[in-house]
């Protein structure tokens, strides 16, 4: 039996989709929050009642648009379950969704935790006094701190932003992660005035 509120994802030339309930949605059990634990890499599921039988038979599968995890371990204790995945979430790919299968429904997966965890703090942390634009004559070194991010790019134009009258793209420069989440990107000329 199923009632409430039922989302279902079709994808075009896709004879299957995805089913996913909302928050009021009642079914014999269900998930009542998966939160990603960064301190440990795990996920961490409560579910409306235990599970009788096997929670491998169950919990079947975590994924988001472009990579399936396989769960390699379940421990349990009442209806909390832990689950440790084939391999390691990548902070950068946190702002994708990821879902929780579990007895065919599919649940979304809460990431935001990950930012107020003492083990984001301390491998995040940047105390540098160097981010943005750094110039001289002969070079400017520019710096972000985004350590969530799979990929940064720079574009300078010719003007403040790409949104002003008679803006022109000058060049586009792909970023270089560092430590502690910081990119960079050294342009060797004088771009005063870009």
């Amino acid at each position: 039996m199923l009632s409430g509120t039922v989302h279902y994802y079709v994808n075009s030339g896709s004879a299957s989709g995805t089913k996913v309930l909302g928050s009021d949605a009642i079914v014999g059990n269900k998930v009542i929050s998966a939160d990603y634990d960064y301190e440990t890499g795990k996920i961490v599921v409560e579910t409306s009642l235990p599970v009788s039988g096997e929670a491998k038979d169950f919990f079947t599968g975590v994924f988001n648009a472009d990579t399936e995890y396989t769960i390699t371990e379940i421990t349990s204790e009442g209806c909390t379950y832990t689950l440790t995945l084939d391999k390691e979430i990548a902070l950068g790919a946190l702002y994708k969704d990821y879902k929780l299968t579990f007895e065919g429904y599919d649940y979304d997966i809460d990431t935001s935790g990950v930012y107020a965890a003492d083990k984001f703090a301390e491998d995040y942390t940047y105390d540098g006094g160097d981010l943005g634009a750094v110039w001289s004559e002969s070079a400017t070194t520019f710096k972000v701190w985004a350590p969530t991010a799979e990929a940064v790019k720079l574009n300078l134009y010719n003007t403040g932003s790409d949104k002003e009258e008679g803006a022109t793209s000058l060049e586009s420069y792909t970023m270089t992660e560092g430590e502690k989440g910081v990119w960079s990107v050294d342009v060797e000329e004088d771009l005063e005035g870009m």
